[in-house]
């Protein structure tokens, strides 16, 4: 259950017309947001974002994030382990072949080390950005369910003048699914609730 008096809303002095769920209950709206939609357009919004916070989406993105900051340094020391000890097997064969060796031993070290940091975190951009996509729906259903979804199907409608479809690679690569399609689902919810 929602307990919205929990819930921080902050202002942020940006013309970036946007609003969104940061951390466990906090909402951080746009003074771009503010004065490009009316007040039924931004309660539309406001509880789409309540929506995530209902579900925890802000919680578990706060999660990832941290822990790829500790995967980061996680791979920053094993590099720095690897580059160590490359040298000190190159010093203590105390020749030139040796300390080739323990460059070319370290080199490969810190490269592998830096790929496999690279694949694993690539993929799991792709399975965040598609659980993002995901939770915007139900962000979407939460907003219609509380009664705002007309406004929020107003305001997403105002927003993206184009209507156009992504290509498969750019929605890949994108935190929401497509308007058209966002659209398309809270005008079914809200046909269902009539």
């Amino acid at each position: 259950m929602l307990v919205i008096d929990k819930i921080k809303l902050y202002y942020k002095p940006s013309e970036e017309i946007n609003t969104y769920a940061l951390g466990h209950r906090t909402v951080i709206v746009t003074h771009g947001l503010i004065n490009s939609m009316d007040a039924d357009m931004i309660k539309g919004v406001l509880a789409h974002e309540f929506g995530h916070i209902a579900s925890g989406d802000s919680d578990l993105k706060l999660g990832i994030s941290v822990s790829n900051s500790i995967l980061m340094i996680f791979a920053l020391i094993i590099n720095f382990i690897i580059t160590f000890f490359s040298i000190v097997i190159g010093l203590a064969t105390k020749k030139v072949s040796g300390l080739v060796f323990g460059k070319i031993l370290g080199a490969i070290g810190v490269f592998l080390v830096t790929l496999v940091y690279g694949i694993w975190t690539k993929i799991g951009m792709l399975l965040v950005n598609a659980t993002s996509r995901k939770d915007e729906y139900a962000a979407d259903a939460f907003a219609v369910d509380c009664g705002y979804g007309a406004n929020l199907y107003t305001a997403l409608d105002a927003l993206d003048g184009v209507k156009a479809k992504s290509n498969f690679f750019s929605l890949l690569a994108s935190t929401h699914p497509d308007t058209v399609d966002r659209l398309a689902a809270i005008r079914t919810r809200l046909e269902g609730k009539a």
